[in-house]
């Protein structure tokens, strides 16, 4: 039961007694937090300012990490839970919140530069499509942000934004297992137009071999070129494109007593043998036009088309044809005793997936969305509100689904709304509500069968709706800073996929939960961190089950890290997580057989730099810890399970 009073006093005790947290791991003496904004809700604010649960990385945590991907990096650093989606790490199941390991992914967006990037079908986002050399920051809506990306987005959002600069960078490393990593980028102005061209590839041959030959190794290559024109002082253009080419082996479950004797075995046998393989295409292209009316006014306008394809074994690939169009006018005016800012806008995006060339086995999906945020600054008071309408359709033709072939058209409404007010220069308080709508995608309505062999229509799955109200605190003091908040999510029609398959909707859940992070510059070369979140997911009416835990959601998921500035050009790197046991995969009737095991690692990294180059040298899961995936009562899919080392260089010039 949710029981305020005692969130309230929980965190009130942390605020008084934690020490802080800083996730800024910058490299200079400065012993003052810099000050960051946030505009993950298309309103700009201080990120200590900012009225809902909020959190962001800036280009200096993501190279202090150590992490050599998007997934290594939100795993180490975020309050996302990341978790191996059986067995693929490329692809991995990401929870907000507490919405579970299995369906949690789809009640998170994920936006790059503006575009949500989230398959229209059941299908995880592979994050190999977003190198980590290529992002400036990363921001983490949590239970906020609905009325500004929409659908999907009703635990949260992940708002990333690359970066382009004149010059040129090389960078290379290699480590364990025949890790192997190479990137170069450079861009250059020329008159009124800078070009731009990266190429970024990463792959390992993995920690064992199969009987047929095979190896758990992938590899991905990332190619990305770019133009931008300022056609006259307040227009500018911005043409790009991005070729992806990804391919992942990864190993099937193996029993409880095999894990045991040796988590990295792979001699089971499962529908393609011992290793599962896929291959992830991608060809995107995008158009951004951005007119700055005055200084005060800006219009922009996003373009984009993505191609893609994924194919497991040697069968034939799923195409996904996307179109994307966004149109926002973003204005700060003074009125109302204060400053107003106001974003207007439009959406439309249309999607088609075939399930293999040739096939005519088609799906669409056609979203359209009208939108408007705006926030209001006044003396110590801060209002923001949104409110999006939108329209989604989906169909699929009767090759698709021969025994029922359907159309879904839905309409929603997402409203958020939130109010701070500063107690002092260095503290605020907020109170946060969002209502969001999750969509039911088209594979929701078709049982999916393991063995391939046949579609059958399952019902149609009404939306899940979720109403989220956070009450959060921040507080900066120079040297520190600390934000908290607990939360209370009321969820209808929470849609997930029971033991059998059968894709189904929870008919009433909640989920409520405390969550820290303390940032603390502890000394002139000293950073520290943590962040820290502890979650009830509880399932209060469903076919005969209430008051039952809702299965693999963590409750507690803790994460810390330093950087030690030692001499005037080294540094340790530092970072531990932890992540709670937790119901297995599909236990909804709480038995707590074969539980999901802890989840831990220790990462190290010593770095040396200069002001155009750094080298740095680690380990990852120091401790050797075996890290694993509960799927079944006797079913376990190994994912971190040894340690490993590397070796990287950058070079900029």
């Amino acid at each position: 039961m949710f029981r305020p009073s005692a969130l309230a006093a929980a965190l009130a005790c942390a605020f008084s007694a934690a020490p802080s947290f800083n996730h800024a791991l910058a490299q200079g003496r400065d012993t003052t937090i810099p000050t960051v904004e946030v505009n993950g809700t298309r309103q700009r604010f201080d990120e200590l300012g900012a009225p809902y649960a909020n959190e962001v990385y800036t280009r200096a945590d993501i190279e202090a990490s150590g992490a050599s991907s998007l997934v290594e990096f939100l795993s180490r650093a975020s309050l996302v839970s990341v978790s191996s989606a059986f067995g693929n790490n490329l692809a991995p199941n990401l929870d907000i919140r507490g919405f579970g390991i299995e369906q949690g992914t789809r009640a998170v967006g994920i936006v790059v530069n503006g575009r949500p990037i989230t398959s229209i079908d059941s299908a995880n986002t592979f994050l190999t499509q977003i190198p980590l050399s290529s992002i400036q920051s990363i921001e983490v809506l949590r239970g906020y942000g609905a009325a500004a990306h929409g659908n999907g987005a009703i635990a949260g959002t992940i708002v990333i934004t690359t970066k382009v600069q004149d010059g040129a960078e090389i960078r290379a490393g290699m480590g364990s297992n025949r890790l192997r990593e190479g990137a170069f980028s450079v861009a250059q102005t020329f008159g009124i137009a800078q070009l731009s061209a990266a190429v970024d590839t990463i792959g390992s041959d993995g920690s064992g071999t199969a009987p047929d030959g095979r190896t758990d190794g992938s590899f991905s290559r990332v190619q990305q070129a770019g133009i931008g024109i300022a056609v006259t002082p307040k227009l500018n253009v911005n043409l790009s494109a991005k070729a992806v080419d990804t391919q992942v082996n990864y190993p099937n479950p193996i029993s409880v007593q095999q894990f045991k004797e040796n988590p990295r075995v792979l001699n089971n046998s499962g529908f393609f043998g011992p290793i599962t393989s896929q291959r992830f295409e991608l060809d995107e292209y995008n158009a951004d036009l951005t007119l700055r009316v005055n200084e005060r006014h800006t219009v922009s306008l996003l373009g984009a088309v993505r191609e893609s394809s994924s194919a497991f074994g040697t069968g034939f690939p799923a195409l996904t044809a996307e179109f994307l169009t966004d149109l926002q006018s973003t204005q700060r005016l003074s009125g109302l005793g204060g400053t107003i800012q106001l974003a207007v806008g439009a959406t439309l995006r249309h999607a088609e997936r075939e399930s293999a060339p040739s096939s005519g086995k088609k799906t669409s999906s056609n979203l359209s969305a009208l939108f408007a945020t705006g926030s209001l600054r006044r003396a110590a008071w801060t209002y923001a509100a949104g409110l999006r309408g939108e329209r989604v359709t989906f169909k699929t033709n009767e090759n698709a689904a021969p025994d029922a072939p359907l159309k879904d058209d839905e309409q929603y409404l997402n409203i958020d709304g939130s109010v701070s007010v500063a107690h002092s220069p260095t503290a605020s308080t907020y109170v946060a509500v969002s209502r969001g709508v999750q969509a039911p995608n088209i594979d929701y309505f078709f049982r999916f069968d393991p063995s391939f062999t046949f579609q059958q229509f399952n019902g149609f799955i009404a939306p899940a709706r979720a109403i989220n109200l956070t009450l959060g605190h921040n507080t900066r003091l120079g040297d520190h800073a600390l934000k908290g908040s607990v939360f209370y999510t009321r969820l209808r029609n929470e849609i997930y996929t029971t033991p059998d398959f059968q894709n189904t909707n929870i008919d009433r859940s909640h989920k409520v939960g405390l969550e820290l992070q303390d940032q603390w510059k502890a000394a002139r070369n000293l950073d520290v961190n943590l962040a820290a979140s502890y979650v009830r997911s509880v399932i209060d009416d469903e076919a005969g089950i209430a008051d039952g835990d809702l299965p693999g959601v963590p409750k507690l998921n803790l994460k810390a890290g330093l950087s030690w500035a030692f001499a005037p050009q080294f540094a340790l790197d530092a970072s531990t997580t932890f992540k709670s046991g937790a119901l297995r995969f599909g236990d909804f009737a709480n038995t707590g057989v074969n539980r999901q095991i802890p989840e831990r690692s220790t990462d190290l990294q010593l770095r040396y730099f200069e002001k155009n180059y750094v080298l740095a040298v680690g380990v990852n899961n120091l401790l050797d810890q075996q890290n694993g995936l509960n799927a079944g009562t006797d079913s376990i899919y190994s994912t971190l399970t040894e340690r490993t080392f590397f070796v990287r260089g950058s070079v900029k010039f």
